[in-house]
């Protein structure tokens, strides 16, 4: 309790500090920078530069999400995204907390913390990768890491474009439809529009996609999916499990053609909100899983 009450009481304190004095302190560089990030796409932008956070939102679920990344046993687990325990904030003492949009309405508190860096607005554009790059670039800024940004950049286009000279040696997958979804349950998907990571990556690797849906995502039944009779389904882990028992039992879902070999390829947990490194990775997860569904003698191997 007494540690409790501590914190709290420096909580208070802090919370009349203007922001401004908390950034002069950090311009005197004594120190790394101290960074929390309460955004798991923005935490991965961090990485992606080399910047290690000393606290994050929910790091277990992060990695679990966020495959392509790595954090050390040190980042301090803060609390949920949008509900951070305040008084683990103000004990780590942190230079910079960086938080999206969606954060608006702790925006004024935080920035009693510690001065507060809002990004992440990549994810609702209608490019998310090219917005990607584009705040990896301004977050490489603040922190001095211009030549990071630019090398992971060049690094992720180099493996879209890789990834886009394998699919177009097969002739066939170019004129291929195909549609990104995820299973919401056994009757409802979500169809992976064009301004959606799915959509663009799918575009820039020259493929067909079928979908129709205006925005980044579209929600429908089962039984719409009957629009795309010659579509492949592209569906990240983990299918749900009544959605497979749904699979094996429905006549509905036998009925139609995506229960035939080929015509729904998984691919690894890939979270649609990922930057420059995770957009890298869905590119060579989808040419490998086509390139598969094209072979299956090579799927069995």
């Amino acid at each position: 309790m007494r540690r409790r009450t501590l914190l709290g009481a420096a909580l208070s304190a802090a919370l009349s500090i203007p922001a401004r004095t908390l950034l002069a302190a950090d311009a005197a560089g004594a120190r790394p920078p101290r960074v929390v990030s309460l955004d798991w796409g923005l935490t991965e932008m961090m990485l992606t530069l080399g910047v290690v956070p000393v606290g994050m939102a929910n790091p277990d679920d992060f990695l679990r999400t966020f495959t392509v990344c790595r954090l050390p046993d040190s980042v301090v687990d803060v609390g949920l995204i949008f509900q951070p325990n305040m008084e683990l904030l103000l004990a780590l003492e942190p230079d910079l907390i960086v938080v999206t949009p969606a954060h608006a309405r702790l925006r004024a508190t935080l920035e009693r913390i510690a001065p507060t860096c809002t990004l992440g607005r990549y994810a609702y554009t209608r490019t998310p990768y090219v917005s990607a790059c584009a705040e990896t670039r301004q977050m490489a800024q603040r922190f001095g890491r211009t030549a990071e940004a630019e090398a992971a950049i060049a690094h992720a286009d180099a493996a879209i474009a890789q990834a886009r000279a394998r699919v177009a040696a097969d002739h066939a997958l170019a004129a291929r439809p195909l549609l990104a979804v995820a299973f919401v349950d056994d009757a409802h998907l979500r169809i992976a529009g064009s301004t959606s990571l799915y959509g663009e990556v799918l575009t820039m690797l020259g493929l067909h996609d079928a979908s129709r849906a205006p925005g980044a995502f579209a929600t429908v039944s089962i039984e719409s999916l009957g629009a795309w009779p010659d579509a492949t389904l592209l569906s990240p882990q983990p299918v749900p499990a009544p959605v497979r028992r749904m699979m094996r039992d429905s006549p509905l879902w036998r009925s139609l053609p995506f229960a035939q070999p080929g015509r729904f390829v998984e691919l690894p947990v890939v979270p649609p909100n990922g930057g420059v490194r995770t957009t890298a990775y869905l590119a060579g997860l989808i040419a490998d899983a086509l390139l598969g569904s094209a072979h299956p003698a090579r799927e069995a191997t």
